[in-house]
This record gives structure tokens, C-alpha cells and sequence, in this order.
């Protein structure tokens, strides 16, 4: 008996049989389904980590603007690395923008062959991200949130932009000055 969403499949080399999902059915959208999961938290691990990685070097750095420019060719210097990290969200940034065009598309091949300029372009288009820049950290939030909704669409991406500022379990601080620790206990720090 063949189980609902398989075929028979004979190979055409041996003569073997066996069963497959049926293309296009059920059971082979499952694990297409399960392939683009695996795909999008991997892509939000990739643009969550650069992006921190990005702040944290900027943070470090010992100059910014256009001496950070400068600094950023020793490759050892906290320049150098959020330059790297930049690059990083750049080509996801790329990346995502060129697969979301081809999801748009009724063929699925709506770019064809990509060019360097094409790829700037696409990376450009996710917003302004220059590590000289003086709104470098609000440029990278910004940057960082639109990435993310690419890969997962509005609501869950800016829920997951968000749920990297307030971890879950993270003291909240309310606006009576109150922080509410993850244990539920609500203290104020004497002044």
C-alpha cells in the first residue's frame, strides 16, 4: 500500500523501486516547509550576531567618522570589525532582497544573472549603514529591524528585532523607575 502524498518512483538506471513524495504534495511541501524554517533561523542567527557584533565593536572603537575610516585598515582594530560585520548584513541584506523578488515573481527567475552593481544596489536598498556616520548606531537598528523583516515578514521580524533588546527573563525597568526582575520582584535603587 502507498501511504497518502507518496508515489511509486521507479529508477530508471537500476529498475529499483521505491516511494517519494509526491512533488509538489503535502508531504514534499513538509520538508520544503521545514528546509526554509531551518533556512530563516539560520539567516536571523547570521544578521542578529553581525549586527550585535557590529554595535558592540562600535562601541569599542577608539575613534569614529572618517578617522574610523582610516583606523578600519589595521585589520586587528575595532574599526576594522565593524566594517566586517557590516559587509556581513550587507550580503544578507542582498541576498534576502534578491530571493524576495524572485518569491514575487510568477516564473521564480525574475533577475537572472546579478551583477556587482546590481548587488550594491540591493544591500542599498535595505537602508543606510556607513559605520562613519554620526546616526551609525540608529542606521544599524534600522538596518538590522528591515533585514530581519525580510526574512520573516513584518510582525515576526519585528518581534524578533525587539525580543534581542528585551530578552526573555531580563530585568525590566518601568517608567516609575521601578525594575522588575525576572523573578517578579520590583526594586528601585535608592538615591
Amino acid at each position: 500500500t502507498i501511504p497518502q502524498g507518496y508515489e511509486l518512483f521507479t529508477d530508471p538506471a537500476t529498475g529499483a523501486r521505491s516511494m517519494r513524495p509526491i512533488p509538489g504534495g503535502p508531504e514534499d511541501m513538509a520538508a520544503k516547509n521545514a528546509a526554509t524554517a531551518d533556512n530563516k533561523r539560520t539567516a536571523t542567527d547570521v544578521i542578529t550576531g553581525a549586527a550585535g557584533a557590529a554595535r558592540q565593536a562600535a562601541d569599542d572603537r577608539q575613534v569614529g567618522g572618517w578617522f574610523g575610516s582610516i583606523a578600519a585598515m589595521n585589520p586587528g582594530s575595532q574599526n576594522a570589525e565593524v566594517y566586517r560585520q557590516i559587509e556581513v548584513l550587507k550580503a544578507n541584506a542582498s541576498a534576502e532582497n534578491i530571493a524576495a523578488m524572485r518569491a514575487a515573481s510568477p516564473t521564480g527567475a525574475a533577475l537572472g544573472g546579478v551583477s556587482d552593481k546590481d548587488l550594491a544596489l540591493l544591500a542599498s536598498k535595505s537602508g543606510a549603514l556607513d559605520p562613519a556616520s554620526p546616526n551609525f548606531q540608529r542606521d544599524l537598528d534600522d538596518y538590522e529591524r528591515t533585514v530581519l523583516r525580510l526574512v520573516h515578514g513584518t510582525t515576526e521580524g519585528d518581534r524578533i528585532f525587539e525580543e534581542t533588546r528585551n530578552p526573555a527573563g531580563a530585568a525590566q525597568s518601568g517608567a516609575d523607575g521601578w525594575t522588575t526582575l525576572p523573578n517578579g520582584v520590583k526594586v528601585r535603587v535608592k538615591q
